[in-house]
């Protein structure tokens, strides 16, 4: 995290153990030590529940015995820091997707966490993006966005 006086706090994607792919999430740390606030979706398209949006606060993100790896995706401001969550509920959350069996093409925690974080930049709220070969998409619809040939 930045200084003291500097109202930037680094944007993470952060990847824990998940089946049938690693979960992903969005990560903001707020506070030193790797603390801030995870978004995410929740839940199993297999179920007809689906899944849904979820938002920890105080998530000590090195603590998580699931966590994996993260990858710095940019910044935001203290002051847009706030629009993340309301940003993430816009975006529906994966819905069950079985009801006629296994779909073609799953739509899982990977897939909205692509939109979500396209509407993050699109919306201005993801700054000093940190385009690098590090960060890759996750979906392939999005390589320019993510400075991907």
């Amino acid at each position: 995290m930045s200084g003291s006086g500097d109202s930037k706090y680094p944007v993470w994607r952060a990847y824990f153990t998940g089946t049938p792919r690693d979960h992903v999430g969005i990560f903001i740390q707020t506070q030193p030590n790797m603390v801030g606030t995870l978004i995410q979706v929740r839940g199993a398209i297999e179920r007809p529940r689906g899944m849904s949006h979820d938002k920890l606060e105080n998530f000590n993100l090195h603590a998580s015995q699931s966590f994996i790896k993260k990858k710095q995706l940019g910044y935001t401001t203290k002051e847009k820091a706030g629009e993340f969550w309301p940003c993430a509920v816009s975006e529906p959350a994966p819905t069950y997707q079985f009801a006629n069996g296994p779909p073609a093409q799953a739509i899982r925690c990977n897939e909205w966490q692509a939109e979500y974080e396209k509407k993050l930049y699109e919306e201005g709220l993801l700054v000093d993006i940190q385009k690098t070969d590090d960060v890759e998409p996750l979906a392939g619809k999005y390589p320019v966005w993510y400075g991907t040939k």
